[in-house]
């Protein structure tokens, strides 16, 4: 069986065609992250904004993933998506502290 790493090598050595199986094989951690992410941004985050944020970093991670590092791709994204969450969040604490001017 190939690995989520296999495919991804793949995809970045030009077989563009193996986006739409990577995607399957992530939905599980995309609920996870979603479910993960709902919890840490504010309730005025949107699932569909949650939800696109993920799509987001996979599509960077697709690219910026060196599959030579020791980091599981999973491992990879989900530190991505930590970094996200943290600047998502301060904007969204900014945009509401600007409404309340």
């Amino acid at each position: 069986m190939t690995t989520i790493e296999e495919h991804i090598s793949a995809y970045q050595n030009g077989n563009k065609e193996l986006f739409e199986s990577i995607y399957e094989l992530l939905l599980p951690t995309k609920r996870q992250a979603i479910s993960r992410l709902r919890k840490l941004l504010p309730s005025c985050v949107s699932d569909d904004d949650i939800s696109a944020m993920y799509d987001d970093e996979v599509f960077l991670c697709l690219e910026k993933y060196d599959p030579d590092l020791e980091a599981s791709f999973k491992t990879f994204l989900f530190k991505a998506l930590e970094t996200s969450e943290k600047c998502a969040s301060d904007i969204w604490m900014r945009k509401s502290d600007m409404e309340t001017i």
